[in-house]
């Protein structure tokens, strides 16, 4: 998508899209019929807004008109001159070149010099100080410029009496008066009423009426707009507002210039993008009505076009060509928006959240913040401007919250994954471009399982784990619209879990680095690894409790082990919904890991966990083997170097019950207190609620005569 429109004056009414043939057609025909005899000079205005297309209107008048061999038709570009004066030498040297009659032509030789230079410059050369050129009295210098007024009144008689006899008509344009100074509009307006107001000439001159009348209206006494107007009813004898240009004439330019473009780059933007029809309703509900003039929509077009093919895969583009109107429309609200990324992104919102601030607080800050944004925003605009805003803010905005998965998927301006694209022009280094998440989705299908961890392990080293996550929840959270199989996702939890930052974890919880696998590994499990249940009107999700299981087991059977899998064991049980249905099963693979794993690092390994896997993995142990576990348990529980008091502290805590019960049942308490009883508590900082609980549950139980824990 790189085509440029140009702001291009239209040349004829075959390219006329606003449908101003009538007025065309009207302007040229009462040029037409008074070109049909003699008449005395007048003039049309052309009255419109920057970028209406004044000059377009001409330009087809002019086309209309070409025909017309009697009807000389004469440019003139008043603005291209630094000085009055020659801008009047210029405008009669453009009369000589576009009139073809030799007498004519002659005449304005002759009379074109004193009204440019004549009467103005003997004057100026007789000021003081200014080095005169001139020798006498004042008198001489009035006697001069009276003489040069007969001159140029005589010679502008035989002027008009050769146009007459020439027979042509001349049609005077001249453009862009807007970009004229006062004095410099003055002038030409002086010259068109008083010095080259020739017999059947028409001039047709296009300009800002409010601005122009502005301008030259500090000349007059009023020194206001209504002054400048009173002089401009003057001039012009036929005032012509521009047709006002028609909604649909301006989207049909978007239609011919915008939409195909469009159209180009989402044939090529991956999977998750947003569609035609999305774009085109969104487009014409909130950005299309803001548009008054074509210049408005080549600017708008031409930045969408230099935008777009960098960034179209890594945004919203609905979103964007929001965004787009509004740094057109109101550019303050634009930028006030790129610089709060913290704010707009939510994690400002987390913040606020932690200081407890009330619900009314936080809205009053969001209602003050959109307000800053929509100051100063064009009055006739401003509905527009605030739906714009609103719609691109809408997970700020709303008293709802979007959640993350949402706004990732979407690609929204609101999500602080994407909010830099939108103003960046390219993809940040920190993050996993969609172009490489497209890739990732064609080649699930076929890689195999260490291709995909090696993948996984360079989005790791490269990005960090949560920005990897990101791209797999934006691939699990559209499952069935890319039609990713259960397998698919085995490959998924298999890299996931194969990862090196597995390799290193020592502790089950280890909030300083946050990264905790099993919790995604699990996530994936319960939420995705489903089927469709085709029996139910649209489908209806239904899990997939046997290709779990077999994920489980692909995961729990590698041949090294690491406390990784022992925490994802773990997970499982307290976590996942398939440990519940098919409980048998998954503990018979937990047993088998716990075997393997005393084998490889001995059992030691087993009592140096934390509380709640060393919990759960030995009461799976005592359920699907008693004896095995009794035996091998007892038996270290026995030897002279297992340490009680580290594991009764990190078992026990806090005078709690649930914790003594719980170990009771697990372990063979009675031995265990022999080891501890005589422990002198002086050496033990938490002895009270840790091993002098439990010395003083144990004492109390067996004073009762019970042998079993409450």
């Amino acid at each position: 998508m790189n085509k440029l429109i140009y702001d291009s004056p239209k040349t004829s009414l075959k390219e006329d899209l606003f449908g101003w043939h009538p007025v065309v057609n009207r302007i040229s025909d009462a040029i037409r019929l008074n070109s049909k005899e003699n008449h005395p000079c007048y003039t049309i205005g052309i009255y419109g807004k920057w970028g209406e297309g004044k000059t377009s209107l001409m330009n087809m008048v002019c086309s209309c008109l070409s025909d017309e061999d009697n009807i000389k038709i004469i440019h003139f570009n008043p603005w291209l001159f630094k000085d009055q004066e020659s801008l009047l030498l210029d405008f009669f040297k453009t009369l000589q070149n576009g009139i073809t009659s030799k007498d004519v032509v002659d005449k304005i030789k002759k009379y074109g010099p004193l009204v440019s230079f004549g009467v103005s410059g003997l004057i100026n050369l007789a000021l003081p100080g200014v080095g005169s050129l001139l020798k006498g009295s004042f008198d001489q210098v009035i006697d001069a410029v009276s003489e040069i007024k007969t001159d140029l009144t005589s010679l502008k008689k035989e002027l008009n009496e050769s146009i007459i006899l020439s027979g042509q008509h001349y049609l005077i344009l001249i453009d862009d008066v807007d970009r004229l100074d006062r004095d410099e509009l003055h002038a030409l307006f002086k010259l068109i009423r008083q010095n080259a107001d020739f017999v059947n000439t028409t001039y047709m001159i296009a300009m800002d009426v409010d601005m122009v009348a502005k301008s030259i209206g500090q000349r007059f006494e009023g020194g206001d707009e209504q002054s400048g107007k009173n002089f401009l009813e003057k001039i012009v004898q036929l005032p012509i507002y521009l047709p006002k240009i028609q909604q649909g004439h301006l989207n049909k330019l978007f239609d011919i210039y915008l939409f195909p473009q469009i159209e180009t780059v989402l044939s090529e933007a991956g999977k998750s993008t947003t569609s035609l029809d999305e774009i085109k309703e969104s487009f014409y509900r909130y950005v299309s009505p803001l548009f008054r003039t074509v210049r408005e929509v080549v600017l708008y077009v031409n930045s969408l076009s230099m935008i777009l093919p960098l960034i179209y895969r890594n945004v919203n583009i609905s979103d964007l060509c929001l965004l787009e109107a509004l740094k057109l429309f109101h550019p303050k609200g634009y930028h006030l928006i790129s610089q709060n990324k913290i704010y707009i992104t939510g994690a400002e919102q987390q913040i606020l959240r932690n200081l407890s601030e009330s619900k009314e607080t936080r809205q009053k800050k969001k209602d003050e913040f959109i307000g800053r944004i929509l100051d100063d925003v064009d009055s006739d605009k401003s509905l527009f401007v605030t739906e714009i805003v609103e719609k691109l803010l809408h997970p700020l905005v709303s008293s709802g919250n979007s959640s993350r998965i949402t706004l990732l998927n979407d690609k929204s301006l609101c999500s602080s994954v994407y909010f830099n694209n939108y103003f960046l022009y390219t993809t940040p280094d920190d993050i996993i471009s969609d172009i490489e998440t497209d890739r990732l989705i064609e080649d699930l299908s076929t890689v195999s399982q260490d291709e995909l961890t090696e993948r996984f392990e360079f989005y790791y080293q490269t990005y960090g784990y949560s920005e990897l996550t990101r791209v797999v929840y934006q691939i699990l959270y559209r499952k069935f619209f890319y039609n990713i199989s259960n397998d698919c996702l085995e490959l998924i939890c298999v890299a996931l879990s194969r990862l090196s930052v597995n390799k290193d974890r020592k502790l089950y919880t280890e909030p300083e680095i946050g990264i905790h696998v099993e919790f995604t590994i699990c996530d994936i499990l319960n939420s995705y690894v489903v089927n469709l249940d085709e029996r139910l009107r649209g489908g209806s999700p239904i899990p997939d409790y046997d290709k779990q299981v077999e994920i489980i087991k692909t995961i729990l059977s590698e041949h090294v082990l690491f406390p990784f899998h022992l925490y994802l064991a773990t997970h499982l049980c307290e976590k996942c919904n398939v440990y519940y249905v098919e409980k048998e099963k998954v503990n018979s693979l937990i047993y088998d890991l716990i075997l393997r794993y005393i084998k490889q690092e001995g059992i030691d390994s087993l009592f140096e966990l934390s509380q709640t896997p060393t919990t759960v993995l030995f009461r799976i142990w005592k359920e699907v083997n008693p004896s095995d576990y009794m035996e091998q348990v007892d038996k270290y529980i026995s030897n002279e170097k297992f340490d009680a008091v580290p594991f009764i502290q990190k078992m026990i805590y806090n005078s709690d019950i649930n914790y003594y019960n719980r170990f009771c049942e697990l372990f063979d308490s009675d031995a265990i207190y022999n080891r501890v009883k005589n422990i002198d508590p002086k050496g033990i900082s938490d002895f009270k609620d840790t091993i002098g609980y439990f010395i003083r549950m144990q004492k109390n139980n067996r004073e009762k005569g019970q042998n079993e824990p409450l």
